[in-house]
């Protein structure tokens, strides 16, 4: 097709110049009145680059004439004139054009994709990989696949180590927990800081309970994600997460200003964009994929003591002093056999399942497509897991030199928590509790009490597991991608995209009257007891993009223009109610409540809108040398009165030093090429409507003139009250990016080394404004621009093949990568150091180390007080305040930062194996240089409240008596109420970690047994994932949701 000349330059330039050098060797001169004007009888043969055979079923145009090649490969014209051009296509060719001649070779480059997986795409515009100086990385589908067939954001930092993707240490493996992830660090304050909350006045400027589709909440509540693009179109991270993975034909990550300025204002985060596979014209193919996975909790970093040892505890510490009876009791216990496995009550091996139906076909005029998909995961926890439809049909139509695309899909999701509730719930259970009732065999509802002096009643978090609890979210979403190619000619290319999305959520939440929730209600809450929360979201995306590109070559001269516009306009709706007052487990419907527990629904509607141009301007000469450079304006809904505009822009510039003229071919240095780039992207990750005064109605009073008769009222005498102070002369923020990189491969492409050095400055950033209680102002949202924060570091990426022998099929490849990256917060405001003041407050829980934001420190620093370690003679832990003396006495405002959550270098590691049809790959990933706080210590040891559980080391290196040298303070009954730990530098840690991502193993069948079956090919595999763990802290992992381990069967066939 003629639209993928201009996205392989590098491979039709070199063929240019071979025909030119061949063309000066054979150089005559040739009057012009010598040339006939017609040729009677033109035979033009076309052959396959890499070979002598002819290609039959070409495509052969001149004007609007249609020719087809023979089955010899070639096609006889008559009386064509001497000035025509030829084009000439075939089903995965690269398209040419050539002047007509009385005999025409021409030989077509075979060509897999619209764009070759080298080259670059940023889903605006196309350039070849020589000619342009952005900071990228691609990663194909199928090398994503081997890897993993289930998740694939969580392992795509093994090909792009500058997507960071976070580990959740609380939501573990949840398989409805979306993880965090951002590109080269972080850009922006985390939520928390940026949104401020007031009692008693909603926040209209972002969306309550948003759709799972809703990309503009998601940003604002994610602020340094970046911007997710499918298929050319925006969308929430949960979105692709829910696509069937094996449709993803690649994905790019979009690094620095030359890469991402186009998008202008959503551009400062990066950009990850998606692209799915489209249908090749041929005979119908059929793709099945079958998958089955066996999922385990992996709880192997929980230490717990047995019951006998936790009873030992009990004692020691002085619990049954005054209570000899409950230690009899619970003696009696243990000496029964009672030692409960309370982490296997709530915990499950889950069995999932995945399948995956497409089938293509077509010719060059009409190519279709439709693929269909089930997803069935079933998460560690009891009752939690993800049920996904995909439907998708594609249609592709050839018209001329005009290209239709439209591409429908329809997702359904069902997800499902688990009614069995919080994992930390079933952590902190003593081992000599027996959760099961003898009689009923059923889980008992109360578990123990003890009386001491006052009654406390121990209630078995598994009841609830058993009650018809509900917590669940569906959501149905259908998206329309329309898309439109036309090649005017003459290198000019226009291009169009219009998409319309429609998504609508659903949550339920039933507690039924017998749930824990309402235990301890007293008997007049009786009809108070059981709650249903419902939550109905829509959100409406509608997008649309216009694209001219111009490429023109000249001798050795090479020029690229882009320009396009992109308008974008969503709508979000939430309401949410929630009744109480329920008589049976069993009325788990909206209209079998007693009253509204909230007055009124919690409601929001948010509209924004877009606007953005660009264009972009890139040349190249002799493929040497290459200069670009990009303009981008936007306006946005978000945008305030007297800023309503802005403008980013990029530069960049590449040298090939392999093209040089001194360069010698030689066996050791194959490519070098060197590139860099500066420039300003923007930032939308801040709430909708900032910049504008906002106002809700008060609609529990309405104010009637005295003596009114109460007729003809109706929207008379309706208050306002003031939501929201809005700043006419706010900025959205700007993130100034620097790169400059290299890109070399050595003994004849067997070693590539990509290495990338950037910095990245974001300023302006939206917080809120602190204003003093004599203003008035105070609880009103006001913000203002003021903060900054750096980001800079270092990343590469380095893959070896060291062995490459096709004949044999025998290949053994290598890939090592990495990024260091530093983060620093260079400018604060008033809030930062009122929120700073807030977080050190003895109302804010002290147990566990609270964020500070100060200038030249890292967002994601540990604060904690300096220890000196427990005093030997007095059990108490010695600190250090900040003027240097030590002290007993624990000061908030002595604190240090005493480490730094992100690593300093992490990334991954591993090798791949191929002999013949066996292939196998195991990786993993590594962090190093990081630290954490280990809260097992503070909230199981220190501050262990020991009528729960506890951590096995509660049980050893405590002080006990003047002289010990002890790790732990003495063992006390309540830690947290006698004598409370509070952050201390004692429980930072090292967190310095080696962990399995992957291994698999596949084989693919021989072609004499798919010729029996007629497939055209067939593959089964087994891939595990998450197998072992080195190093790292040694605290509780997955505190509500454990971490899991996976293993895969799939089978993949073609007919």
């Amino acid at each position: 097709m003629k639209k993928t000349k201009l996205v392989i330059a590098f491979g039709v330039v070199l063929l240019c110049l071979v025909n030119t050098l061949y063309a000066r060797e054979n150089f005559q001169v040739i009057r012009r009145d010598s040339i006939p004007s017609i040729y009677h009888k033109v035979r033009i043969y076309v052959k396959d680059l890499s070979g002598d055979t002819g290609l039959n079923k070409a495509l052969v145009m001149i004007g609007k004439h249609r020719f087809y090649t023979n089955e010899n490969g070639y096609a006889e014209l008559d009386s064509v004139k001497n000035y025509q051009v030829v084009n000439i296509s075939r089903i995965g060719y690269l398209s040419q054009d050539k002047k007509v001649e009385p005999e025409l070779t021409v030989r077509l480059i075979k060509q897999e994709r619209d764009v070759p997986l080298e080259d670059f795409t940023n889903g605006l515009y196309q350039r070849p990989l020589e000619n342009t100086a952005a900071a990228y990385s691609v990663i194909d589908g199928a090398e994503l696949r081997k890897v993993n067939a289930l998740n694939f954001i969580s392992v795509l930092r093994y090909f792009a180590p500058s997507l960071i993707v976070e580990v959740n240490n609380y939501t573990g493996n949840d398989p409805n927990a979306a993880p965090a992830i951002s590109i080269r660090g972080r850009n922006n304050f985390p939520a928390s800081a940026t949104m401020a909350t007031h009692g008693g006045v909603s926040n209209t400027n972002a969306q309550l309970n948003p759709s799972t589709g809703d990309f503009v909440a998601s940003d604002i509540y994610n602020p340094n994600q970046p911007v997710i693009i499918l298929n050319g179109v925006q969308v929430a991270l949960q979105s692709v997460l829910d696509i069937d993975v094996n449709r993803i034909e690649r994905i790019v990550v979009l690094k620095d200003a030359v890469a991402t300025a186009a998008y202008g204002a959503r551009g400062g985060n990066g950009v990850l964009l998606i692209q799915t596979l489209k249908p090749k014209a041929g005979r119908m193919n059929v793709t099945y994929t079958g998958q089955v996975q066996i999922a385990s909790p992996d709880l192997s970093s929980y230490h717990l003591p047995t019951a006998a040892e936790k009873l030992g505890l009990d004692k020691a510490a002085g619990v049954y002093t005054n209570n000899a009876a409950a230690w009899q009791n619970r003696q009696q216990q243990v000496d029964d056999g009672v030692n409960t496995n309370w982490l296997a009550v709530p915990t499950q091996t889950g069995i999932g399942q995945r399948h995956s139906l497409s089938l293509e076909g077509g010719d060059l005029d009409i190519a279709y497509g439709a693929d269909v998909a089930y997803n069935a995961m079933q998460g560690v926890m009891k009752g939690s897991g993800r049920k996904n439809i995909n439907l998708g049909a594609y249609l592709n139509v050839h018209v001329k030199n005009v290209f239709l695309t439209n591409y429908l899909s329809v997702t359904s999701s069902k997800a499902a928590n688990s009614p069995y509730g919080n994992f930390a719930d079933y952590a902190k259970q003593n081992a000599f509790w027996d959760p099961v009732n003898p009689v009923t065999h059923g889980f008992k509802k109360l578990l123990d009490m003890y009386a001491n002096p006052d009654t406390v009643r121990f209630f078995n978090p598994a009841w609830n597991g058993g009650l018809s609890t509900t917590n669940t979210t569906d959501y149905s979403r259908l998206s329309d991608v329309l898309s439109a190619v036309w090649s005017i000619g003459n290198g000019f290319k226009l291009s169009g995209r219009m998409s319309i999305s429609k998504q609508s959520d659903e949550t339920n939440n039933f507690l039924p009257p017998s749930h824990l929730a309402f235990a301890n209600f007293p008997p007049d809450s009786f009809f108070k007891r059981g709650t249903y929360t419902q939550i109905a979201n829509d959100f409406l995306s509608i997008d649309g993009n216009l694209n001219l590109d111009y490429t023109k070559k000249i001798d050795r001269h090479q020029l690229y223009v882009s320009t396009g516009v992109i308008a974008q306009q969503t709508n979000s709706q939430s309401a949410g109610i929630t009744l109480a007052g329920f008589t049976s487990d069993k009325f788990a419907d909206l209209a079998l409540g007693n009253a509204y527990l909230n007055t009124r629904p919690d409601a929001g509607k948010i509209t924004t809108r877009l606007i953005s141009g660009y264009g972009n301007l890139g040349y190249s000469y002799d493929n040497r040398y290459q200069l670009e450079g990009t303009v981008n304006a936007d306006e946005s809904s978000q945008y305030s009165k007297n800023h309503p505009a802005t403008i980013h822009w990029s530069a960049g510039a590449s040298w090939s030093l392999h093209q040089e003229h001194f360069f010698q071919p030689n066996n050791i240095l194959s490519t070098l090429r060197l590139y860099g780039s500066v420039g300003t992207t923007g930032n939308l990750f801040y709430q909708s409507y900032l910049g504008k005064t906002s106002f809700n109605y008060i609609t529990s009073r309405q104010y009637v003139s005295t003596g009114s008769t109460g007729l003809g009222t109706r929207d008379v005498g309706i208050g306002a009250y003031l939501t929201g102070f809005g700043n006419e002369n706010l900025q959205a923020p700007e993130t100034q990016q620097q790169n400059v990189g290299m890109d070399v491969s050595l003994f004849r492409n067997r070693i590539s080394l990509t290495v990338n050095a950037y910095r990245n400055t974001t300023t302006n950033l939206v917080l809120p404004v602190t204003s003093p209680v004599y203003t008035g102002f105070q609880n009103f949202s006001y913000y203002d621009n003021g903060a900054d924060i750096e980001n800079k570091g270092l990343e590469f990426d380095l893959n070896a093949q060291l062995i490459r022998d096709t004949k044999k099929k025998l290949f053994w490849s290598v890939r090592v990568n990495g990024i260091h990256n530093e983060n620093r917060i260079t400018a604060v405001t008033d809030y930062l150091q009122t929120l700073n003041t807030l977080n050190d407050a003895a109302t804010t829980d002290q147990t566990r180390p609270q964020p500070r934001y100060v200038k030249g420190e890292s967002l994601t620093g540990i604060w904690a007080v300096k220890s000196l370690g427990i005093d030997a003679a007095t059990g108490q832990e010695k600190f250090v305040k900040a003027d240097g003396t030590e002290t007993f006495t624990w000061d908030a405002a002595d604190k240090i930062p005493a480490g730094d959550y992100d690593p300093k270098w992490q990334g991954s590691f591993g090798t791949s194996v191929t002999v013949k049809n066996w292939s196998a790959d195991f990786y993993c990933f590594y962090q190093y240089g990081a630290s954490a706080y280990n809260q097992t210590l503070a909230n199981k040891v220190e501050n262990a409240n020991l009528m729960y559980n506890v951590d096995s080391r509660a049980l050893n290196n405590r002080w006990s008596q003047p002289g010990d040298n002890a790790l732990y303070k003495a063992v006390s009954v309540n830690g947290l109420k006698t004598d409370p730990t509070y952050a201390t530098t004692r429980f930072v840690e090292k967190n310095n970690y080696i962990s399995n991502a992957v291994a698999s193993l596949r084989y693919s069948l021989p072609k004499s047994v798919l010729a029996r079956i007629k497939s055209n090919y067939t593959r089964v595999g087994l891939t595990a994932t998450n197998l072992f763990r080195s190093g790292g802290m040694n605290a509780e992992r997955g505190i509500y949701y454990p971490f899991n381990r996976t293993y895969t069967f799939s089978l993949t066939t073609a007919f």
